[in-house]
C-alpha cells in the first residue's frame, strides 16, 4: 500500500514540474511583440528559429528562463510555442502607440543606479541599470507607477519616481553647491570691501 502511495506522490511531482505557471509580471497584462521580424526559438539552445513575428502581435508568455546573459520569454502565439528575448517583448493593457516623451533619469543618491525590469513589476528580472541623469526616450506604461523605457533594441520599465523631465538628482545637487558657493563667494567679498574700507564708512558715520 505504501509503495503505491509513494508511485502516486512521484507522478503527481513529476506532472506539476511539466506544467509552466504563468510569471507575476503577466497578471492582467497582454503581451506584444515590439518589432518586425522577431525571432522565435525553438529550444533554449537557441539553434533553430521556428518563427519570426510582426510587430504588435499578440503573444503569451508562459515562462521566464535567463540563458546565459540574457533573459527570455517562453511565449505561444497561434500554434508557435518557443523562446523569445524579453527585451522584444512588451506588456500593455491594450494595443496602443507609445506617446515617447525625453526625460532623464532620477537617483536617491550620489552613486546609486536606477534598475530597469523586463516588465512593470520590481519583482521582475533587471535588465539593465542606468545611472543618475541618464537621457531616456520614455512613455506612461500601461501599469501605474511605471514608465515604459524605449530602447533601439526593446523596452524596458522603470518606477515614475526615477523618472523626471527636469533636473536630475546629481544636477539639483550640483545648483544647490553652486549657489551655496556664489552666496559665499559674494558674502567673503561684501566683508573683504569692509575692511578694506572701514576707515572710510566710519568717517561718513562721522558726519
Amino acid at each position: 500500500m505504501k509503495k503505491y502511495i509513494v508511485i502516486a506522490m512521484l507522478i503527481t511531482m513529476l506532472l506539476s514540474l511539466n506544467v509552466a505557471p504563468l510569471t507575476a509580471h503577466a497578471e492582467g497584462l497582454s503581451s506584444y511583440v515590439l518589432h518586425d521580424n522577431v525571432e522565435v526559438y525553438s529550444d533554449i539552445n537557441l539553434t533553430t528559429v521556428i518563427a519570426r513575428l510582426d510587430a504588435h502581435v499578440e503573444v503569451e508568455v508562459l515562462d521566464t528562463v535567463k540563458i546565459e546573459k540574457d533573459h527570455y520569454y517562453k511565449i505561444s502565439c497561434g500554434d508557435v510555442v518557443g523562446y523569445v528575448k524579453s527585451i522584444y517583448v512588451y506588456f500593455s493593457g491594450e494595443k496602443s502607440s507609445y506617446e515617447i516623451l525625453v526625460a532623464r533619469a532620477y537617483g536617491k543618491g550620489i552613486g546609486e543606479s536606477i534598475k530597469v525590469y523586463s516588465a512593470p513589476d520590481v519583482k521582475s528580472s533587471v535588465i539593465d541599470e542606468i545611472i543618475d541623469g541618464t537621457t531616456l526616450n520614455v512613455a506612461k506604461a500601461e501599469k501605474e507607477g511605471f514608465y515604459v523605457v524605449i530602447y533601439d533594441d526593446g523596452v524596458g520599465y522603470v518606477t515614475d519616481d526615477c523618472i523626471t523631465t527636469g533636473l536630475s538628482y546629481n544636477q539639483r545637487v550640483a545648483l544647490a553647491i553652486g549657489i551655496i558657493c556664489v552666496v559665499t563667494v559674494v558674502l567673503i567679498l561684501v566683508i573683504t570691501y569692509y575692511r578694506r574700507n572701514v576707515e572710510f564708512f566710519k568717517n561718513r558715520r562721522g558726519k
